[in-house]
């Protein structure tokens, strides 16, 4: 029969092949974005962000994954300041992923308007906003953890408040970015088809 730590095992290998793949990808992308003068645009920022966010997520989760697990003994504190870690960071890639949809669906919409420089200081902004977003809703659990209602570590699941919080986080933020993003991608297609249908008619 399985036990709960061959399973936590298990996940955390997995977690680890993730981890390298995300690492070796983000380096990459980082790589080419500093050797490509063309490439260093503010239009690239949320896509240095989700990159900078994969990178880190890639190099820090194995650890919190270790440190929020049976697997090993830790304070509180550390514990759950894994858990935070690591959810920031799962919400910020959410977040990047949604800005560079938006970029795109503009590109296509206005693409005379896409050509011109955006201001440095509003993608800057929004990428802040992102990010003290993520930090928000991945802080959360820890507003009540003083009465063991909610947290990232074993045994803060007295009242199942961290389950609450996951589906808190599924349908209100990552299936809302899901439809977003299918929402937009879509409307790229429906626009591209409908601009090709008429220069066939053109034609």
């Amino acid at each position: 029969m399985t036990s709960s730590k061959d399973i936590l095992l298990s996940i955390l290998v997995f977690n680890v092949l993730q981890s390298v793949g995300a690492v070796i990808v983000s380096t990459l992308a980082l790589y080419i974005y500093y050797r490509f003068k063309l490439l260093r645009s503010n239009k690239n920022y949320h896509i240095i962000s989700l990159t900078v966010s994969d990178l880190l997520y890639g190099l820090l989760s194995p650890a919190c994954m270790i440190l929020m697990s049976e697997l090993v003994t830790v304070p509180t504190g550390l514990c759950q300041g894994a858990g935070v870690v690591q959810m920031f960071l799962y919400i910020t890639q959410l977040c990047s992923l949604v800005w560079i949809s938006v970029t795109i669906l503009n590109g296509v919409l206005h693409p005379v308007r896409y050509g011109v420089p955006h201001r440095t200081s509003v993608m800057v902004i929004g990428i802040v906003v992102s990010w003290l977003f993520s930090l928000a809703i991945a802080l959360l659990p820890l507003i009540d953890v003083v009465q063991g209602g909610w947290g990232y570590c074993p045994g803060d699941d007295d009242e199942g408040a961290d389950k609450k919080y996951m589906i808190f986080v599924d349908l209100g933020v990552f299936v809302p970015v899901m439809l977003i993003m299918l929402i937009v991608h879509m409307w790229i297609c429906f626009y591209v088809n409908r601009i090709m249908i008429s220069a066939e008619h053109t034609v």
